[in-house]
């Protein structure tokens, strides 16, 4: 279960798809599918132990989380039935990776810990050391870059980037939403960490290769949250800050609506902005949305049970998707299951009193970042699986201040 859990993490950052075959599959799912393989098969060998932990397990699971995926679920095949689109059906396929992997963490409880915290900060620190070449290199990418990276402007707003960054998936913007929240995820670890001063030393020289390799992105909001959110994790877990629910439930809420405000602000006064705050990709996105919502609006059932992702594509000069993932689950499963996503977000937040601030900015950093960023893909759909996994494996037992 060990080597399992670090190779679906590792599997979940270097992913690759093979393209053109008949059925379109990334090494991610080939090993999730393996992992759920074995695990089947160990419960019907082992069934009193491992069949007690496998269902055990699920009841650890919210019912909030277990909601949403009957909703996105039921969503799914009524809009392939009764609408005939097959995008639902594609959103959830991407779930599925995300889901074993979410669901052998779960199953390990606190055991999973350790292994996932290490195995997060060597393998976003690996992703950032590829970015950093990326950078000053330009070279090499693992994959063929999307046309929309080259399109990339530098900090300043003036010029196109060099060399585009996009570390282990296609686009800028992309890899930092990917990594971003694991960054912080690994601030919360390397300030918590009690091991040997050298096993220190390597924890805060990984969070800084990650994260300067995320910084290489240049994607100018999403770098910006999950920054904030990384100094901040380290030096509430250095001062053993305890934490409370409803401390990061109004963190959360509070932070995207400052973060919506802030960007409508901008967006209404951009002309007397300096160039590099340019409200244009803004503005850009909330057209994007706009186009969402007529779409959604053209059908009552595209309001209950989504399936129009394709339809939006269609109506988007430059095929470009939605940029919030909130508008997107809208799209693809409907406004129920967008509004159950939501709440599973909000539910990952009751973490424990002594630990809390080790995750808790990174939810909150990506609930913020997805106000202008999809989630779209198996790798994202699984990263966001793994923040609620950690959270749920981290109210069994939870460690005391100052244990690893």
């Amino acid at each position: 279960m060990r080597a399992l859990t670090v190779l679906l993490v590792a599997a979940m950052i270097f992913d690759y798809r093979f393209e053109g075959t008949a059925a379109s599959i990334s090494v991610f799912e080939i090993v999730a599918s393996a992992g759920a393989g074995a695990l089947i098969l160990s419960i019907l060998a082992r069934w009193r132990r491992t069949g007690r932990t496998f269902f055990g397990s699920a009841g650890k699971i919210p019912g909030a989380m277990w909601a949403y995926f009957l909703l996105a679920a039921s969503s799914a095949v009524f809009a392939a039935v009764g609408m005939r689109s097959l995008d639902g059906f594609q959103a959830f396929r991407e779930m599925i990776a995300g889901i074993i992997l979410a669901g052998i963490v779960i199953m390990r409880g606190r055991g999973a810990r350790d292994d996932v915290y290490w195995s997060v900060a060597l393998v976003v620190a690996l992703a950032g050391a590829l970015a950093l070449m990326q950078y000053m290199l330009g070279w090499p990418y693992l994959h063929p870059l999307h046309e929309h990276a080259y399109f990339k402007y530098a900090v300043g707003g003036v010029e196109l980037v060099r060399h585009p960054v996009v570390g282990s998936i296609a686009h800028p913007n992309a890899f930092a939403v990917l990594i971003g929240p694991l960054v912080v995820m690994s601030a919360g670890h390397a300030a918590s960490w009690k091991g040997s001063r050298g096993s220190r030393i390597l924890l805060w020289c990984l969070l800084a290769i990650a994260l300067a390799g995320m910084m290489a992105t240049q994607a100018k909001m999403a770098v910006l949250v999950f920054t904030v959110a990384a100094f901040a994790t380290g030096w509430l877990v250095t001062r053993r800050a305890r934490y409370s629910t409803s401390s990061g439930r109004v963190t959360v809420i509070v932070a995207v609506l400052l973060f919506t405000a802030t960007l409508i602000s901008v967006v209404a006064f951009g002309r007397d902005l300096p160039l590099y705050l340019s409200p244009a990709t803004l503005i850009e996105r909330a057209l994007l949305n706009s186009t969402a919502i007529e779409v959604l609006n053209q059908s009552p059932l595209r309001l209950a049970f989504g399936g129009c992702v394709q339809a939006v594509l269609a109506l988007t000069p430059t095929g470009l998707g939605v940029h919030n993932e909130y508008m997107s689950q809208c799209i693809k499963f409907g406004i129920p299951t967008a509004v159950m996503f939501c709440v599973c977000m909000y539910s990952a937040l009751n973490l424990p009193a002594s630990t809390g601030w080790r995750l808790a900015p990174a939810l909150i950093a990506i609930c913020v970042v997805l106000v202008v960023e999809s989630a779209a893909g198996v790798q994202h759909q699984a990263m966001i699986l793994l923040l609620w996994a950690c959270a749920i494996a981290s109210r069994e037992h939870p460690a005391e201040p100052g244990e690893a």
